[in-house]
This record gives C-alpha cells, sequence and structure tokens, in this order.
C-alpha cells in the first residue's frame, strides 16, 4: 500500500511524514465514530481545547513552562491557521525566521506579500515579526540562537510565534514560553498518528482574544467538530510521548544502520553528503525516517 499521499515508501525520505504504525491502523479500525452526535455536540470545543492543553502538560519527555501565561486557547487547523492569523496581524511588519524553517513561512510571505528576511542575514529589528519552529525544523531541536532571538525580541518589543508542530514528536526540550515578546505558540496532532494529519487538528495559545477570525470561528463553533472529536479520542488513547516509547529503540538501530546522526525529533536524522539534494538552506542534512520506523507491514 501507499503509506503517504506524497512521497514514497523508500525508508529514508525526504520531507516529514507520520510513522505507518500498525497501532494506530488498528485504533482507526476499531475506532466508534458517531457523526450525527459529534457535529452537534457544542461541547466538544471546550473539550478539545482542555483536553489538548492537558495532554501538552503531561509530557514527560520535554519541559515545557509558561503556557498558563496564555489564557486564549483555540482550535486552530494544524498550525497554518495560526501562522496565518500572525502574520495576517502584524503585516506591516517585517517577518523573520531562519534558513532551514518549515518553508510554509516563506511561501506565505511570498505569496500575501510581506516583506520577510532570514533571521542568519541579520539582527531583529524593531519592526519585525518573529517565527521559530520548537524543535527546530531543520535540526530536530532547539535552535542554538533561539534565546538569543528571544532576549533580542524581548528587548525591542518585536512579537514572537513559536511554532510547537514538532513537540509531538521531541524529546529533551526545555522552554519557558513567559518571555514578554512571545505573542503566539501553536501545536499540531498532524505528525503524532498516520492519517490524522487529513483531519487538520490543531491548537493555537494567545495572551489575549483579538477577535481575529479564529477567535470568531471559535466562538461560534463554526469548526470541524467531527473532526475534533477523533482527536479527542487519540489524545485518550495515546500519551504524547507514545513515539519514543514505541520507537526509541528501533530509532537508534535505523540510525546506526543508515550511518545518520540521531536528533531529539524521532521522525527526523541527520545525514552525510548522499543527502546533499535535500539540504534546505543549512549546514546540515535533515531526513526523514518514519518508514524506517514503520510496522504496518509487519
Amino acid at each position: 500500500m501507499k503509506y503517504h499521499a506524497v512521497g514514497n515508501n523508500d525508508p529514508i525520505i525526504s520531507g516529514t511524514v507520520p510513522v505507518p504504525s500498525k497501532r494506530v491502523q488498528n485504533f482507526w479500525d476499531q475506532m466508534a465514530i458517531h457523526t450525527g452526535y459529534d457535529v452537534f455536540n457544542y461541547d466538544l470545543v471546550d473539550h478539545y481545547c482542555g483536553l489538548y492543553k492537558n495532554w501538552i502538560a503531561d509530557d514527560e519527555l520535554n519541559n515545557l513552562q509558561g503556557l498558563d501565561k496564555f489564557p486564549s486557547v483555540t482550535y486552530s487547523s494544524g498550525t497554518s491557521e495560526s501562522f496565518i492569523n500572525f502574520t495576517n496581524r502584524y503585516n506591516q511588519r517585517c517577518f523573520r525566521f531562519f534558513k532551514g524553517e518549515y518553508m510554509f513561512q516563506k511561501l506565505n510571505a511570498r505569496n500575501s506579500n510581506l516583506s520577510w528576511m532570514w533571521l542568519d542575514d541579520g539582527p531583529v529589528f524593531d519592526n519585525d515579526a518573529v517565527i521559530i519552529s520548537l524543535p527546530f525544523s531543520d535540526f530536530g531541536d532547539a535552535h542554538p540562537k533561539l534565546n538569543s532571538i528571544i532576549e533580542q525580541c524581548n528587548k525591542l518589543k518585536v512579537p514572537v510565534l513559536i511554532d510547537c508542530a514538532y513537540m509531538i514528536i521531541a524529546k529533551n526540550i526545555n522552554f519557558n514560553f513567559d518571555q514578554p515578546c512571545i505573542d503566539t505558540v501553536t501545536f499540531s496532532l498532524s505528525k503524532g498518528f498516520w492519517g490524522i494529519d487529513k483531519l487538520r487538528l490543531g491548537i493555537r495559545f494567545k495572551k489575549q482574544d483579538d477577535d481575529d477570525n479564529l477567535d470568531i470561528y471559535n466562538k461560534w463553533q463554526t469548526l470541524p467538530l467531527h473532526s475534533m472529536a477523533i482527536g479527542n479520542r487519540f489524545m485518550m488513547e495515546f500519551k504524547p510521548n507514545w513515539l519514543w516509547r514505541t520507537y526509541g529503540d528501533k530509532y537508534k538501530q535505523v540510525c546506526k544502520e543508515n550511518g545518520l546522526t540521531p536528533t531529539n525529533s524521532i521522525l527526523h536524522a541527520l545525514g552525510g553528503e548522499q543527502y546533499n539534494d535535500w539540504n534546505r538552506g543549512t549546514s546540515v542534512n535533515r531526513v526523514c525516517v518514519s518508514n524506517a520506523l514503520g510496522d504496518i507491514d509487519e
């Protein structure tokens, strides 16, 4: 079978896809779905946001602090909807992100005619807005300049969005979100569960309700309630660190057998010169080992 809509079934690929997991497939097959109930269950939004918030807090392999300082918690269509709302809100600023960042940031700036500049090419200026992933998209760990960027942004009062889409595949991340400059933090379930990326299940944390379109959709509950109900079922069935608990040993083996350097993101490893064609603008060649970890055909 074809594991993913994009890419192939090779054990080592570019990009990022979930692990083709037998346990996840079995859960999909056995899930009791009640569409008529879910789409009219208007308690789902609060249930989803509360459950997701607690699920993040139950992370045993990362030390994340300060999310309680962000009282405005809403459903987001993956992390992408949070990005778009952030760039809309600060569209008169110059958007800054590192080379190797999730490619959506550059494409969104280009397609929306927004000003942007690599963080690698100069210091933060007072009319900037910064987007940075944690763990960093290309490194599988916190970016080594993360703290210095946050210090600059705090000093200059520059708004920052922290993209935690990959936190679901991470370990050993230590970070306190309670910083004056951090405006938005967003998470996603997409990379944690095979197939769930089609449902666009994310969450956004903000310090205040700005009454933007995402705030409004959440208040009106004009949201994919049925998808959110499925997300709730996954979070009740799987622990936040289930990927490392299940595939951690196999990950080490895959990296060793393929001459890859392990990272703190279980789907990612760093490859040698044979992967130069996949380079994303940094000093490393990030590869995806999800298919090599998969057990769907075992």
